[in-house]
């Protein structure tokens, strides 16, 4: 891989079923893996993608559980339409992150140990699971 590539879009790839993402990359800061349909798991390959700021997996239909601990630098997190994302862990090490989508996710049960968002200005979870939905109205 490139080693100065600061931004990788792969959205569209339909045929997409895993992503082996390579910490070897230190200065990828953007990834859009959006409307990767078919796309089920993200793997990191050794250690984190310690620059990475965004993060689109939108309308990744298929993915069900995402591990955020690889995405320590992440400032925004777009996950919204991921109908069978159930997980997100690790979410409690996204503390620099300003723009939160889970919109549509009605699979999603399990947010592990929300941060205090102290930066966070945009916040998206319309149609959510109902314990989902109550936990962020409680929270705002």
């Amino acid at each position: 891989m490139a080693r100065k590539l600061k931004v990788l879009n792969l959205s569209h790839c339909y045929g997409l079923r895993r992503a082996t993402l390579f910490s070897t990359n230190a200065t990828l800061e953007r990834l859009i893996l959006s409307y990767c349909k078919s796309l089920e798991e993200i793997k990191p390959s050794g250690g984190n993608l310690i620059n990475l700021k965004v993060l689109d997996l939108s309308n990744c239909r298929r993915i069900r559980n995402l591990d955020c601990s690889m995405f320590t630098a992440l400032e925004s997190l777009d996950v919204q339409r991921c109908e069978r994302l159930r997980r997100l862990d690790c979410f409690e090490l996204l503390v620099s992150l300003r723009y939160l989508n889970i919109s549509f996710c009605r699979s999603l049960v399990r947010i592990s140990h929300l941060p205090n968002f102290k930066k966070l200005e945009k916040l998206y979870f319309r149609k959510c699971d109902e314990n989902v939905n109550t936990y962020f109205n409680y929270w705002i």
